[in-house]
């Protein structure tokens, strides 16, 4: 005979269960193709032009090697008038400068890893005509939620 406890295990996984069940119920996925001005999903009759599109974000920690090749930044230096002792003349101005970049190399391999904690990887797909993608119905199919792209696994 199961224990008091077991018994709340039991029950806390029967109602996890039914939980995710209508949470599944209620997202209703469909395929699509992306338009020139939206998506059109297989099995529906209209065409969505105010798409929301998934936005993936990874947090992850990374170590890196960094390399930062010679170059050169031209660009202006813009200096105030400033009163000087005596009142002679200031530098004010705007002038021209360039500024010279030694290469610079940071090896993992001989320095140890720059650890990286805590990236966060953003980045928002980009779709172009004619690309298969699954999209949600939400809001009782009013909205559509582009989740990711298809492509066939061969």
């Amino acid at each position: 005979m199961p224990s008091g406890i077991q018994e709340l295990a039991f029950d806390l996984r029967r109602l996890a269960q039914q939980a995710s069940a209508q949470a599944s119920a209620m997202v209703a996925t469909e395929l699509g193709v992306i338009t020139d001005r939206g998506v059109r999903l297989d099995r529906f009759p209209h065409e969505f032009t105010d798409p929301l599109v998934l936005e993936p974000v990874v947090d992850c920690d990374i170590e890196v090697s960094l390399e930062v090749p010679a170059h050169q930044e031209t660009g202006k230096i813009v200096l105030p008038a400033i009163p000087t002792s005596g009142g002679g003349p200031t530098v004010a101005g705007e002038y021209a400068a360039t500024f010279k970049f030694d290469k610079w190399v940071h090896d993992a391999k001989a320095q140890g890893f720059i650890k990286v904690t805590k990236a966060r990887l953003k980045f928002r797909p980009q779709y172009k005509p004619g690309d298969r993608v699954v999209c949600a119905l939400v809001h009782g199919g009013r909205d559509v939620v582009i989740l990711a792209r298809v492509v066939p696994y061969a």
